[in-house]
């Protein structure tokens, strides 16, 4: 079992309005389990701005940032690390001429943890695998970086297969969309 705890604070604008703004607060206080009571292992504060300016139906902007401080108390229930983590989108919609020209923008950027996955390949009969081992220092001895796409079927011996762990790594991501549509039919 576990136990969590939430408090959370904030200050909005009007949600009835189309432009809108809030900030917020909250932290969480985790516990875990030792022996026959729960002991506080970890503690994350966690800050947001959002701003949505939405009044005109031809271009549209959305926004939101937090911003994550974790506290590790307890590193031996616990299995998070002390970490900092940015999390920020940004998004803007175009719809000009009535709907001619229709258009999004995504911009999105992170940093926080994933779990750590092991590599591993395995022997398969030839042509059902992908991959191909060639032994380039001659050691005789399998290494990660000795596995190549196999170019012909028959040499395709092995698969490769993702075992998870129970280590996270730190990550961090950066995402940008767009899509632009022109529609004659909107002005015909």
């Amino acid at each position: 079992s576990f136990s969590f705890e939430t408090i959370s604070a904030s200050l909005k604008s009007n949600e009835n309005k189309l432009n809108k703004w809030s900030v917020t607060y909250f932290t969480r206080a985790d516990k875990l389990p030792n022996y026959k009571t729960l002991i506080a292992t970890d503690r994350s504060h966690n800050y947001n701005v959002a701003v949505d300016i939405l009044s005109s139906s031809k271009h549209q902007f959305k926004t939101s940032l937090t911003y994550r401080q974790l506290n590790v108390f307890n590193a031996q229930l616990s299995k998070l690390k002390p970490d900092n983590t940015l999390l920020g989108r940004a998004e803007y919609t175009i719809n000009e001429w009535k709907g001619f020209i229709v258009g999004n923008i995504l911009y999105e950027l992170g940093a926080g943890q994933e779990q750590r996955r092991d590599i591993n390949y395995i022997e398969v009969p030839a042509g059902r695998g992908e991959f191909t081992w060639i032994d380039y220092n001659n050691d005789g001895i399998q290494q990660l970086n000795e596995f190549e796409i196999a170019v012909f079927q028959d040499q395709a011996k092995y698969v490769r297969i993702f075992t998870p762990t129970n280590q996270f790594l730190k990550a961090n991501y950066t995402q940008f969309n767009y899509s632009v549509m022109l529609m004659p039919r909107a002005i015909i």
